[in-house]
């Protein structure tokens, strides 16, 4: 794990701390679960045929893993829907703002070669998911049911698509 990874993971702590509704974690918890169980499965179906790796440095794969599943992730969530405003304009907004801050770390991330994309993976493919990504977590928020759903038909494409190297 390089220092971007480390860096991204003091600004997610950074700004959770300030910006993040902590009186009311408990009722953006069970999102923050399923951003971080989304990934988990993720690893599980590619493992170490991931469509994309950040490049490790100081740290194992494993860790830098652990820094995202258990720190970034779950702290992205509680910030972004702690701060889901109520007017369409501004949810668009919101959306769209989140969406180009994970795409623009992974370009910078892709630039300085913390990044690396495989099997036909690449900063578009990242556009489309986060463009899925992140309206999925307040339909979470709001129908979990649904979200899970939506979420096994989301990653049955997603293999269709990119399709794990099983054995």
């Amino acid at each position: 794990m390089d220092k971007l990874h480390v860096a991204i993971g003091l600004w997610t702590i950074l700004a959770v701390w300030r910006w993040g509704d902590w009186r009311n974690w408990k009722k953006y918890y069970p999102t923050m679960l399923y951003m971080s169980l989304g990934a988990c499965v993720y690893l599980f179906l590619y493992g170490q045929d991931a469509l994309w790796n950040p490049r490790p440095s100081l740290l194992l794969d494993k860790q830098n893993e652990l820094l995202y599943l258990f720190v970034i992730m779950p702290c992205s969530a509680l910030l972004y829907l702690s701060n889901f405003p109520a007017k369409l304009k501004s949810k668009l907004i919101h959306i769209s703002k989140w969406i180009l801050i994970y795409i623009l770390v992974e370009w910078i991330g892709y630039l300085f070669h913390e990044i690396t994309y495989n099997s036909g993976w690449n900063l578009w493919w990242s556009l489309v998911f986060d463009m899925i990504m992140f309206p999925m977590l307040i339909l979470h928020h709001r129908r979990p049911l649904l979200a899970l759903v939506l979420s096994v038909f989301a990653a049955m494409g997603l293999m269709a698509f990119f399709p794990p190297h099983w054995g």
